[in-house]
């Protein structure tokens, strides 16, 4: 595992979140079948079945194929099978498939899913190390996302991506403030107690231990386990490897 791996452990469940936001512009006989195995890919990802998971991704998106080659269904069905080859480190089948995704939310303007499918591309270049592309790629999100809605979770993914490619690169000063950038606003959308919010604190925490500021250290994961006690069952997420 590359070193941007052990940073990156939520790159492809951010993703997964966009099936949520289905287009509500179809008739209900085309949408049926592509709605129906965009479910059941969510579901039995969330089990961890993913062979499972990867054949209804692939029917989502051979059904998706015939909207249209601009079609935001299309779009989805490529970031979410991408984001289930990144989650399982078949990363270079991921990459043309996020790219591909872009490519159809870009003609659609700046929308908060280009700024989502960048920070995907984003992990994915980090676990890649194809550092010369997060910077330019990340502020792109980031300028996004703050332009469309300021406080929302993905600013925070946008500043979480940035932050990772400074520590990696040994610019800490730069990449504290944009992590706790981050967790302040992930505390405002969930709450101190939720796993989100956990997360983040696990960004300070191996920062802290990187510059040997270990009782800072401590003081985070401490937090950060009695978050994961709290909301334990609701989600999974792993603790931090420092």
């Amino acid at each position: 595992m590359c070193t941007a791996t052990r940073w990156l452990t939520k790159g492809a469940s951010i993703a997964l979140a966009l099936c949520l936001f289905l287009p509500s512009r179809t008739t209900p006989a085309e949408e049926s079948v592509w709605q129906k195995a965009i479910r059941e890919a969510i579901h039995v990802r969330e089990q961890g079945r993913y062979a499972e998971a990867e054949h209804a991704q692939l029917l989502a998106l051979t059904e998706a194929e015939e909207f249209g080659p601009e079609d935001r269904r299309l779009a989805l069905s490529l970031n979410n099978l991408a984001a289930l080859y990144h989650a399982t480190g078949r990363l270079r089948e991921a990459e043309p498939l996020y790219r591909r995704a872009l490519v159809i939310w870009e003609k659609d303007s700046e929308r908060l899913e280009v700024a989502s499918v960048l920070s995907n591309l984003v992990r994915l270049c980090l676990d890649q190390e194809k550092y010369v592309e997060v910077e330019p790629l990340s502020k792109r999100a980031l300028a996004i996302a703050q332009g469309l809605a300021p406080k929302h979770p993905e600013v925070a993914n946008s500043l979480n991506n940035l932050a990772d490619l400074y520590t990696i690169q040994g610019h800490y000063a730069q990449a504290e403030p944009l992590y706790r950038q981050a967790l302040a606003i992930l505390e405002e959308n969930f709450g101190p107690e939720d796993s989100e919010v956990a997360y983040g604190l696990s960004h300070l925490a191996k920062l802290s231990v990187i510059q040997a500021r270990y009782a800072e250290a401590e003081a985070s994961i401490a937090e950060r386990l009695r978050s994961s006690r709290k909301t334990q069952g609701k989600k999974d997420l792993p603790l931090p490897a420092v």
